[in-house]
């Protein structure tokens, strides 16, 4: 017996609702804090800088680079089986914040730390996603 199993995405909760509608819009959200001015991610009430609540929203540019990378040979849960092997990234947005997700469009010799990545979006259910591809 065959059937699909789909990918699994995240569960929305409280501060990331706004983040998930803006990656079904095709934007990336990052927070901005109206006091000491760090750029937060990942959604969250407090800044973990200075630790007030004057967190904003704001558009990030949706480019960086590879800070950190794995390359996934066996799926990790079910529904991955036919995208193996695969890369999960740990990206340093250009604004600062580091958020992981998957490289695409890329073959596994080119991927290197330091490379200029920008975001794009996968559906998945009910959410869509930011992933990544090379800049």
């Amino acid at each position: 017996m065959s059937e699909a199993i789909a990918k699994l995405g995240p569960t929305l909760r409280g501060e990331e609702r706004t983040w998930f509608e803006a990656a079904a819009e095709g934007r990336l959200l990052i927070q901005r804090c109206g006091t000491c001015g760090a750029a937060v991610f990942f959604p969250r009430s407090v800044c973990p800088v200075c630790h007030d609540d004057a967190l904003e929203w704001a558009d990030a540019a949706g480019t960086g680079t590879v800070y950190s990378y794995t390359v996934l040979h066996r799926a990790g849960k079910p529904g991955w089986e036919a995208d193996v092997p695969y890369v999960v990234a740990l990206i340093e947005l250009d604004e600062g914040p580091r958020l992981m997700g998957n490289l695409l469009e890329v073959e596994l010799p080119q991927v290197r730390i330091g490379m200029p990545v920008r975001v794009t979006f996968e559906q998945r259910d009910a959410l869509t996603v930011p992933q990544w591809v090379p800049a």
